[in-house]
Parts: structure tokens; C-alpha cells; sequence
């Protein structure tokens, strides 16, 4: 269970990854505050799965805990990113 809690960890982090190359090729974009929006999100997403997870820390469902929550911030980022792009498609 926590190897595909962790490979779809993966691949929704490889959706957030493609979603902002594609922003970062969006003309006009500050790429300064994408970064840095981009890492703020990741130390949160990371700090927010901890506490997630820390009911079982040290047990056998930490891990998948930690990844299954990480995940669903992850997916939740992928959607926020595509709205983006799509709101700056009408521009």
C-alpha cells in the first residue's frame, strides 16, 4: 500500500512539475514569484503531511499516511495550476 501511495505521489508531483514549465513559457509571467510561490507550497505540502501523519509516527502506516496526504495536496495543486493556465489562455 505504501508503494502506490508513493508512485502516485510521484506522478502527480510529475503533473505539478509539467503544469509550471508550461506556465513559466506563458509570456509576462513573473517568474520570480512562480518560484517562489512553487516553494512555499512544497515546504507547506511537506509540514502539512507531517502533522497529517503524525498520529502514527513510527509506525508501519506513517509513510503511507504522510505520502497519501502529499498527494492530495499534490492533486489539489495540479488543479489550481491548470486553472491558471487556462485563465491566462483568454488573455
Amino acid at each position: 500500500m505504501t508503494m502506490d501511495a508513493v508512485q502516485a505521489l510521484e506522478a502527480a508531483e510529475e503533473e505539478v512539475a509539467g503544469l509550471l514549465t508550461r506556465i513559466r513559457e506563458i509570456p509576462g509571467i513573473d517568474l520570480q514569484l512562480l518560484e517562489e510561490s512553487q516553494a512555499a507550497w512544497e515546504e507547506f505540502s511537506k509540514r502539512d503531511a507531517a502533522l497529517f501523519a503524525s498520529f502514527a509516527e513510527g509506525g508501519t502506516l506513517h509513510p503511507m499516511l504522510n505520502a497519501e496526504w502529499r498527494l492530495a495536496l499534490a492533486e489539489e495543486r495540479a488543479e489550481s495550476l491548470e486553472e491558471f493556465i487556462q485563465s491566462r489562455d483568454g488573455l
